[in-house]
């Protein structure tokens, strides 16, 4: 078999919106929340049922510090959460000095947290096949 061809199908569309953002690791969450504060009408997909990417699916827990911009709030609200634990003297590369362990539990409320209340939309365990752009 060399190919197969689909028929026609109509597939209704959920969200008309500014931004599509792919992936809701940290970074898709951080850029989902700065463009919807610009005034961008926002829907965040993501292939699991939980936010966070890397940090609460494959337990990468340790990060260097979150000490600018959007992850500095992130940072702030985890902390809050009592969500970081700081691990410091760690020897070796300056760069790594000090890195910072989370809870990835309290990781995955907080980002939706923060999405909601800038009225982000979010679609979860949901897969990205072909996108449509209209109007550049």
């Amino acid at each position: 078999m060399d190919s197969i061809t689909e028929t026609e199908r109509k597939i209704p569309v959920v969200a008309n919106v500014d931004l599509l953002v792919c992936g809701g690791g940290v970074a898709g969450v951080a850029a989902a929340i700065c463009a919807a504060r610009n005034g961008a009408r926002i829907l965040l997909v993501e292939r699991y049922g939980f936010l966070g990417g890397m940090v609460t699916a494959a337990l990468v827990i340790t990060t260097p510090p979150l000490n600018n911009g959007i992850n500095l709030e992130i940072f702030k609200k985890l902390m809050d959460r009592g969500a970081y634990r700081e691990c410091t003297n760690l020897g070796g590369d300056p760069e790594t000095q000090s890195l910072t362990a989370m809870d990835p539990e309290i990781v995955k409320h907080e980002l939706v947290g923060m999405l909601m209340e800038q009225d982000v939309k979010l679609l979860l365990h949901t897969y990205i096949v072909q996108s449509i752009v209209e109007d550049n």
